[in-house]
C-alpha cells in the first residue's frame, strides 16, 4: 500500500492482502517515527482525528491488531466484526469489509 498513515477510520487493507506486506508498511511507519516529524498529515482521516506521531502510532497499533486478528479468524466476516469490536468509532466499515476479503482469499483486488 501507498498510504501508511490514516487517523480516525479503518485502514485500507486491500492493497497489503499478505503479512509481509503488511509488516513493510510498519516499518515504513517506524521510519517516520525515527525521524522524529513536527508535522505528519495522514493522507486518510476523519475530521477532529489525531495527527502527527499519534497518527502514526494509531496506524502502527491498527496494523498490529489487524495482524493478529488476520490469524485469529477463519474468514472475512470474522475478521471484520473483531476489528469493529476492538475499534467501535473508527469509520468506513466498508473499507474494512472489503479489506478482510482480499486479505482472506475470498475476493481479488487488482
Amino acid at each position: 500500500g501507498g498510504i501508511p498513515v490514516s487517523s480516525g477510520i479503518h485502514l485500507w487493507m486491500a492493497d497489503t492482502p499478505k503479512t509481509r506486506d503488511r509488516v513493510e508498511v510498519i516499518q515504513s511507519l517506524e521510519s517516520i517515527k525515527a525521524l522524529q516529524p513536527k508535522i505528519v498529515v495522514p493522507a486518510h482521516m476523519v475530521e477532529g482525528a489525531p495527527q502527527g506521531l499519534d497518527a502514526v502510532n494509531f496506524s502502527i497499533n491498527y496494523l498490529n491488531s489487524y495482524e493478529k486478528a488476520a490469524k485469529a479468524t477463519k474468514n472475512a466476516t470474522e475478521l471484520s466484526k473483531l476489528m469493529q469490536k476492538q475499534y467501535p468509532t473508527l469509520q468506513s466499515v466498508d473499507s474494512l469489509e472489503l479489506g478482510a476479503k482480499v486479505v482472506k482469499g475470498e475476493m481479488q483486488w487488482p
